[in-house]
C-alpha cells in the first residue's frame, strides 16, 4: 500500500429498477449527511442502515404497523438483540427461559452485547416479528453467539429469507 493507508473499493452491479435505485440513494443521502465511507467499519454501518431501511419499507408497504423496534447508532445487531429479548422472555423461536433476567443481561453484556434487566422487563409485553432482521455481517455474528449459548433457538425465525 503506497503510503500506508487503507482504502475502501467498491463493485457496482445494476439495478433491478429506477425506483430502487432512486431509493437506495434517498437513502445514503440521509445516511451522509453526518457520516462517510472511509473504513470498512463505516461501511458496514451503511450497509446496516440500508438493510435496515429496507426492512422498514417492506414492512410499511406489507401494511404492517412495524415491530416497535427502532434502529439506534447500535445498528441492526442492536435490534437483532431486542428482539431476540423478546422472543426469549416470550418463549418463542424454540427458546425456553432457562436464566432469570439478570442472568441473562449479565450473559449478553459479557458477550459485547449490553443488556440490562429492564430491557428484558419491557420485552415481555413487545411484539415480535419475524423475519425483520436482514442478513449483515455483524447479525451472523450475534447469530452464532445466540446459537453457541442456545442451542435450540430457531435462528431462521429472525432472519430475513433469502
Amino acid at each position: 500500500m503506497a503510503g500506508g493507508g487503507e482504502h475502501v473499493a467498491l463493485g457496482s452491479v445494476p439495478w433491478n429498477s429506477l425506483e430502487e435505485c432512486e431509493r437506495t440513494r434517498a437513502i445514503f443521502n440521509g445516511w451522509r449527511a453526518n457520516r462517510c465511507i472511509k473504513t470498512l467499519d463505516d461501511f458496514e454501518d451503511w450497509d446496516d442502515h440500508y438493510q435496515f431501511s429496507l426492512v422498514r419499507d417492506r414492512l410499511q408497504k406489507s401494511g404492517s404497523p412495524g415491530f416497535g423496534v427502532r434502529s439506534t447508532n447500535k445498528g441492526i445487531a442492536d435490534v437483532f438483540r431486542r428482539l431476540f429479548l423478546r422472543a426469549y422472555v416470550q418463549g418463542l423461536c424454540g427458546l425456553t427461559k432457562t436464566m432469570t433476567n439478570a442472568e441473562l443481561a449479565d450473559w449478553l453484556t459479557t458477550r459485547r452485547y449490553t443488556t440490562t434487566t429492564d430491557e428484558l422487563k419491557n420485552a415481555k409485553r413487545a411484539k415480535f416479528v419475524e423475519h425483520a432482521i436482514p442478513r449483515t455481517r455483524r447479525v451472523l455474528v450475534l447469530a452464532k453467539v445466540l446459537e453457541a449459548g442456545f442451542p435450540s433457538i430457531q435462528i431462521c425465525k429472525f432472519l430475513q429469507s433469502i
